[in-house]
């Protein structure tokens, strides 16, 4: 009986150390290296080559970060804004408690110092923009809501999410329906308009050359600087 509470207390005494080695190698030991998951941003995102351009797969979300994941919708932004809004019914700004801006201004470009997306990209020109949907380069399918685009010739591909826009009066409309994607380029002096690509889902012919009030919000996708 002795002998066996002996043995007992031997091996309580040997667990107890062996905890309390675990616990100590576990929270104490300066060399321990605690695994963190990056913020998506410029580094993470290698991108796609599409008919000689290089575009992000994934949309921007607040100012200079990517969204997580390349069918997460992101956010939407006035034209050379730097505000975020939200792709949803309810009005809600990134930072917090931005009121909606309705004012007209003069713009030449969406300028640089106001582009949304993270480092190492950019916003496309117009002409980039046409390139993703030249359909004598670039083939055009749907996959449920998203819009596939595929160099011809590498077979390479990049889609875009349809996400929903708001309006000049910040009314969030076409939720699931549409997907406007902003270039940096205005269309024309004065007019107070930007040019951006537009689709509907299910519709294989996007407007490549359409153009909307500055006030609008929009999705971004960012090009390889």
């Amino acid at each position: 009986m002795k002998k066996t509470l002996l043995l007992c207390i031997a091996a309580m005494t040997m667990c107890a150390a062996a905890l309390y080695s675990c616990d100590k190698g576990n929270g104490e030991d300066p060399g321990t290296e605690i695994p963190v998951t990056p913020t998506p941003g410029g580094d993470e995102e290698q991108g796609v080559e599409v008919n000689g351009v290089v575009w992000s797969t994934r949309n921007v979300d607040t100012f200079r970060k990517f969204v997580e994941k390349p069918t997460d919708i992101g956010k939407l932004y006035q034209f050379n804004r730097t505000t975020a809004w939200a792709a949803e019914a309810a009005l809600i700004s990134y930072p917090e408690g931005v009121k909606w801006d309705e004012n007209m201004y003069e713009a030449t470009e969406w300028s640089p110092e106001n582009d949304p997306c993270p480092e190492g990209w950019r916003l496309p020109l117009f002409d980039e923009l046409r390139a993703l949907g030249d359909r004598t380069k670039v083939a055009l399918k749907w996959d449920g809501g998203r819009l596939t685009f595929t160099d011809n010739e590498t077979k390479k591909s990049v889609f875009l999410v349809v996400t929903g826009m708001r309006i000049s009066s910040s009314q969030f409309v076409e939720g699931g329906k549409y997907g406007c994607y902003w270039s940096s380029e205005v269309a024309g002096a004065g007019t107070g308009n930007g040019y951006h690509i537009r689709f509907r889902t299910g519709d294989n012919m996007p407007e490549m050359t359409y153009s909307s009030t500055f006030r609008n919000a929009y999705s971004v996708r960012c090009v390889r600087d």
